[in-house]
């Protein structure tokens, strides 16, 4: 089974601003897939939420404890030699997705190139279109 990470910004897009195609691609990756989460990009999740949208940050929580997900620890991982982006911001993401191997990142975020990761870089829509 495909493991799939998914970025902070289909979260945001699913949850803030209504995002269907965003949505539809994680209800896909939670439904038929693995989906990993890390400690990370749940922090990130919840403090870009608290900055834009005080009052979602419940629905934040209520979603996360009953969406389906794997969690992983990376706060203590750095991103191994060999890898790189332009936006040391998403390193967080990269080493979350290597250390839980993998298959897919699910990103909205133009900052990751398509090849260079031994995992495949995907917009919502891409997956939606090869996966569903």
């Amino acid at each position: 089974m495909k493991i799939i990470i998914a970025d902070t910004n289909l979260f945001i897009s699913a949850l803030l601003y209504q995002g269907k195609v965003s949505a539809k691609a994680l209800l896909l990756a939670a439904d038929k897939y693995t989906l990993v989460l890390s400690d990370s990009i749940i922090d990130e999740i919840k403090d870009v939420v608290s900055r834009k949208e005080p009052r979602a940050i419940e629905i934040v929580d209520n979603f996360l404890s009953n969406f389906g997900y794997s969690l992983i620890q990376s706060k203590h991982l750095s991103i191994p030699d060999g890898f790189s982006i332009r936006d040391p911001k998403d390193e967080h993401v990269v080493t979350a997705a290597i250390a839980s191997e993998s298959d897919i990142l699910l990103t909205r975020d133009k900052d990751f190139p398509k090849d260079g990761f031994p995992f495949e870089v995907l917009s919502p829509e891409e997956f939606l279109q090869k996966y569903s």
